[in-house]
């Protein structure tokens, strides 16, 4: 496409999944890139349990939770009161009035413990449930399940709108760990990815690739909360590709950070412009106007704690 196109060099930007694609191009055809952009890194086997990466952006969640002065008022043990929620649900599920569209009877559906896990994992992924989701943890925890059932149909809905074939194919194809026996220590939410279909669904193809030591200048954004990478992976993965990679981690943001930063945004923006430039974090860029003061905490665009490591010399300088 490039040839036909008549395009000398191009730029590449690649997002979760399309980081695999463009670790491997830059990999295979490094002449033909001029600059790479790798925003939440699906990093190619061997990868952590996915209960374990799910855990581990829950967990920085809470400790930011314990370390911001409004929500330690309000939830002063958030990571205790999430573990007595699943202690709960797991000995008794709570019911929850849904829609009609859910097709459930009498409209009702059981909140079991693993059910809820998963909701707190999606919601993970998206920097504008951040605000809410202690109150939502806090609620469970109490029986209350009002305004439950929108949010578990809103959540059903979208997954409704995956490509779970298409999704099998791919994985099946690039992920090796599927072949094998479901590892010791794997939980409900490890039983639900592809161990045991992918030997009857499709073939292993060829592995994605990182880049080792390519010299195609690579911009590595992290989510602080991504619960697909953590930002430690994906800074691995910017050490592996060398002195050519910059990192950076944007707090209060999880999975696809220029979709929920601007700042993320602007920053991809300019060191497309530019890649031999570095990267500017220092300043603080104005939050949603239309957002509400608390929400404002959440979405703010670029925090002077923004992250920068250099990957030859595994250095870490903040801006502030």
């Amino acid at each position: 496409m490039r040839q036909a196109l008549g395009i000398e060099r191009w730029n590449v930007y690649g997002e979760s999944y399309g980081t695999a694609v463009a670790m491997t191009l830059v990999a295979l055809h490094p002449e033909a890139v001029r600059s790479a952009v790798l925003d939440s890194i699906y990093p190619p086997d061997p990868v952590p349990l996915w209960s374990a990466v799910v855990s581990a952006a829950r967990d920085a969640f809470f400790v930011h939770c314990a370390q911001d002065e409004a929500c330690s008022a309000s939830f002063p043990d958030l990571a205790g009161t999430y573990r007595e929620t699943l202690d709960r649900l797991d000995r008794t599920p709570l019911i929850v009035n849904v829609p009609p569209q859910l097709q459930q009877p009498n409209d009702q559906a059981r909140m079991t413990a693993p059910l809820f896990e998963v909701l707190v994992n999606r919601l993970l992924y998206f920097p504008t449930a951040y605000p809410t989701l202690p109150r939502i943890i806090q609620s469970v925890h109490d029986g209350d399940a009002r305004g439950l059932g929108n949010l578990v149909a809103s959540e059903m809905e979208a997954a409704r709108m995956e490509n779970r074939a298409t999704n099998a194919a791919v994985e099946c194809r690039d992920r090796p760990h599927f072949r094998n026996p479901l590892p010791p220590g794997a939980n409900v939410m490890d039983r639900t990815q592809l161990y045991g279909v992918c030997e009857g669904w499709s073939e292993l193809g060829p592995a994605p690739l990182v880049p080792i030591g390519a010299s195609v200048p690579t911009l590595v954004l992290a989510g602080q909360f991504d619960p697909v990478a953590r930002p430690s992976l994906s800074r691995h993965v910017a050490e592996l590709i060398g002195r050519s990679a910059r990192w950076i981690e944007f707090p209060l943001v999880g999975h696809n950070v220029r979709g929920f930063s601007p700042c993320g945004a602007k920053i991809a923006a300019d060191f497309i412009d530019d890649p031999r430039q570095a990267p500017d974090t220092s300043v603080p860029i104005e939050g949603h106007r239309s957002a509400s003061s608390q929400k404002r905490r959440y979405l703010e665009l670029c925090r002077a704690g923004v992250l920068f490591v250099h990957a030859t010399d595994r250095r870490m300088r903040s801006s502030r």
